[in-house]
């Protein structure tokens, strides 16, 4: 089920002006001869809808005023519409062309994790399609990852519409929508096609359209810090899923957000009398994960599981594996 009605055609001349402004020209234009001299008049004829280059110019806005329109613009054209309008509508108030000619309904397909998919939650999509237009590449990404970072690990929605009341909150520990809705949802016990949900994400448009436009402001003045990183156990995954090991994965979402933490922990049996030696050629090798596993536990078998957990917290993660394969092969 969309949570998102069907456009109503308001867009339509929004759409033509947009089209116009990006140099679309009429069949007379396309009739000038090999010469090209229709196509040069047309290109020499001052136009003041003519779009300006990328990245667009930005003004200071109000984030107060960007949650009021992500909430409403939900409702419009679901989450990653209305995360985008949240800054491109204000931007339209406050600095004028040319967000007053953005075609906004090209956004609507972010609803739902993708048309429904499930995947990166539509009010990311929005919020870095509408950074993405005013800051470069490099910059935009810093400010991308900010949000993403923020929205993982933060309890949302924060946000109260005027004369209502707060409702539950939920941390996602993912960028992912199907997470994030099915962890409100447990929290709320509220359906994920009811009412209520809907709502949490009108406002989950509001938390996210505020919070970018408070990082473009910032950024723009030239204070931008990044305060937010991927959770700490996703570094301890890469040391051996990273590019430097195992190199089969990319990421920086929380890996036990989905996937369960393939820990050992090690409890001694006994004092071994001395140092056990594995056999040589029973050595696992670098690259063989379960293996590597095996071995470890053929230690505690032993009851020598003390230098197993370098960090002495109880369990081996990927960092003691890989001191463990750099021992092992020395």
């Amino acid at each position: 089920m969309s949570d998102t009605p069907e456009p109503r055609g308001k867009g339509r001349g929004e759409r033509r002006l947009f089209l116009r402004s990006l140099g679309m020209l009429g069949a007379s234009a396309l009739t000038g001869g090999v010469a090209g001299t229709g196509l040069r008049a047309a290109a020499d004829q001052p136009h003041e809808e003519t779009l300006p280059p990328w990245p667009w110019p930005y003004s200071e806005l109000d984030a107060a005023r960007s949650a009021q329109l992500g909430h409403a613009g939900f409702y419009e054209g679901a989450c990653c519409y209305g995360t985008f309008k949240a800054i491109i509508a204000n931007l339209a108030e406050v600095h004028g062309f040319p967000y007053t000619v953005f075609p906004m309904d090209m956004m609507r397909y972010g609803e739902g994790g993708v048309t429904g998919w499930g995947s990166v939650c539509g009010t990311l999509n929005g919020a870095a399609a509408a950074i993405n237009l005013v800051c470069p590449t490099e910059d935009a990404k810093k400010l991308i990852n900010e949000v993403v970072a923020w929205y993982s690990a933060t309890a949302l929605p924060i946000y109260v519409p005027s004369g209502q009341t707060a409702i539950a909150t939920s941390v996602s520990d993912s960028p992912l929508c199907h997470a994030s809705v099915s962890r409100w949802c447990a929290v709320a016990q509220a359906g994920a096609t009811s009412a209520a949900r809907k709502e949490r994400c009108a406002r989950l448009c509001a938390d996210v359209g505020a919070m970018a436009t408070a990082l473009l402001n910032d950024y723009f003045r030239q204070q931008f810090v990044a305060q937010h990183q991927p959770a700490p156990v996703v570094s301890s995954c890469m040391s051996c899923h990273g590019s430097t090991a195992m190199n089969d994965t990319l990421g920086k979402m929380n890996c036990t957000s989905c996937h369960e933490p393939h820990f050992v922990t090690m409890t001694p049996t006994a004092t071994p009398s001395a140092t056990p030696t594995p056999t040589p050629t029973t050595a696992p090798l670098a690259h063989d994960h379960m293996g590597l596993f095996e071995f470890i536990q053929d230690w505690q078998k032993t009851g020598y599981s003390g230098p197993c957990d370098l960090h002495r917290d109880g369990c081996v993660d990927g960092l003691d594996l890989l001191k463990l394969i750099e021992n092992w092969h020395k």
